[in-house]
Parts: C-alpha cells; structure tokens; sequence
C-alpha cells in the first residue's frame, strides 16, 4: 500500500511534504511563450519517506504511531490528495475498500460516523482527525471533513 512513488514537475523548492501540509502552493507551469523562462525540475518522493516525516514530527500521539488503521488511512487520503486526475483510478477504489470517503458536489468528504466505525477506537480516530487538521489535510465541514486538494501537475504515481 505504502510502496509507490510520486513525480512531478515543480520548482527546486518544492517537495512533497511542503506542499501537501499547504507551506508550499504548486504552482503549475504557465502555459504561452512566458514557459520557457519558468524553470522546473523533474521531482521524485516515495511516499514512505513522506509518512515516516510525518511519523517523525514530535507530538504525534503513539496510538497514531502504531495503529495500522491510521497508517492506512493516511495513504490512501494522501494519494486522493494529491492529484484529482488519479481519483478513479487509486483513492476512490481505495475509498470504497476503506467505506470512508463520499463525493459530495466537487468535494469529497470523509465522514466522521464511518472513520469512527473504520479506526474502532474513539480516542485514536479523534487524534487521528487532530493530525490531519493540523497539518492541513482536511478541514471540519459540519458532521463531515473536506479533503483539501493538493494537486500536482504532470504527476506519475508507481509502484516501486
């Protein structure tokens, strides 16, 4: 689940942490004659290195750190972030495996009711909600959370 690569083309700044935690917008390259004079790098990030950072982070609870459902979760709510064009590809089949997330309009949504049910422990499933609020991943909409959209442009998703 966990052993696939990300990449892109972005700016030499960019990396995938950065921009999924909203420290860094994506910018795609613009299209016309200015292009030329915009410089872009080809990007490449495994998505264990990602979550072993976010594992990392001083604070994260330990029920997070060692609760499979969370880890998971995590990838599969990362990989629906990152590029909507992949939406029926990985994170809606993934979705449907997990029963958690819900298009609603352009949204999509996970539900509370079902994360609750999918992580089986009240306390983990709130810190859980914490962390991903926190590093801006999903914000509170009503009963439900929004998945904040991070897409790339160009972006390759493998298996490693």
């Amino acid at each position: 689940m966990i052993n696939y690569s990300i990449e892109w083309e972005g700016s030499e700044a960019e990396t995938l942490i950065d921009i999924l935690e909203k420290r860094i917008k994506h910018e795609p390259p613009p299209g016309g004659s200015l292009a030329k004079h915009m410089v872009f790098f080809p990007k490449k990030s495994s998505f264990i290195e990602a979550l072993s950072l976010w594992m990392s982070y001083p604070g994260v609870p330990d029920s997070l750190r060692q609760n499979p459902a969370f880890v998971t979760l995590l990838s599969v709510l990362t990989l629906a972030l990152l590029s909507p064009r992949h939406l029926t590809l990985i994170p809606d089949s993934a979705g449907e495996v997990l029963k958690i997330f819900e298009v609603k309009g352009f949204h999509r949504v996970m539900s509370k009711k079902k994360l609750y049910e999918y992580m089986k422990d009240h306390k983990a499933a709130i810190e859980g909600i914490n962390f991903l609020i926190e590093r801006k991943m999903i914000e509170e909409r009503e009963e439900n959370y929004k998945l904040l959209a991070t897409p790339l442009s160009n972006i390759k998703i493998s298996f490693l």
